[in-house]
Order: C-alpha cells, then structure tokens, then sequence
C-alpha cells in the first residue's frame, strides 16, 4: 500500500457522501469556508483530512495511524427575523450528517480493505456565513488505519 491512502480516504469519502446527499455539491473552498460563493447553490460538502497520529509496530512493519478528517456541510435559510428557518436548516444538516455518518462508519469510507474504523465523532458548533443566510457544521471523525513500512 502506497502513502496515498489519505488521498485514497479523501476521494472515497467524498464520493460517498455525494452519493447519500444527491442534492448536495462538492464545497469550491473546504479549507476557508468565508471564500464559497453560496449564490445557486447553498446545499454544500466538504471532506478534508487534518492532523494525525501514529505508531510503528517494528515486529509487523506497519505503521498505525489515527488520522482526523473533517465533514462539512453547509445549507441556507431565509433569515427573517427569528430563528425558526436557521432552525430548520440546522437540524437539515445534523440529519445529513448523521446519515452520512452512518455510511462512512458501517461502509469503512468505502475502503475496507484500508480502513479499520471510523470513530472519535465530535460536531462542532455551528457556523455562520454569508451575512447569516448559510450555516455550516463541521464534523471530525476518527479513521484508523495501517499501512506496511517494508
């Protein structure tokens, strides 16, 4: 197995959230979310891959990484004075990403073969963005993985 599997976990990750959330498109800026044009398209993801931490096992020659990635999603609402519509648009993504979640985890990001858990779920706080008509909640989950040092 090559060093590409965090691009490999990445590529997986976002094709099978765009396969769960048909109605969704892939985020122009997941880094950066202020730098999104929201206009056309306000129902938004994204899946990155953050920090990581890892061990060697000098007897199997693998390495075991515990690696963070991030989903992200993002769904407008009419701000009109109360909270009612910003409340619906969040409990919008918190169904999505439970349901993406539920995927990711029983499915291993597609890649069984590399993957051997996904855990360590936190949902952060949700965000405000384009003058606030646009919330976004960013999800960090845990995939563990090894590949062979020989």
């Amino acid at each position: 197995m090559s060093i590409t599997v965090v691009k490999d976990i990445t590529d997986s990750g976002k094709s099978l959230i765009a396969s769960i959330l048909t109605d969704y498109v892939q985020l122009d800026y997941e880094h950066d979310l202020e730098k999104n044009k929201f206009e056309g398209s306000f129902k938004r993801y994204g899946f990155i891959s953050l920090g990581a931490d890892f061990s060697e096992d000098h007897i199997l020659r693998t390495v075991h990484l515990e690696h963070t990635f991030q989903l992200i999603l993002t769904h407008d609402f009419v701000n009109n004075g109360d909270d009612t519509q910003q409340t619906l648009a969040k409990n919008t993504i918190f169904e999505a990403t439970h349901d993406v979640l539920k995927q990711l985890i029983n499915k291993k990001v597609n890649l069984p073969s590399v993957v051997i858990v996904v855990s360590g779920i936190s949902i952060d706080e949700p965000e405000f963005l384009a003058n606030d008509t646009v919330v976004a909640i960013k999800t960090n989950l845990e995939i563990q993985y090894r590949y062979s040092i020989a």
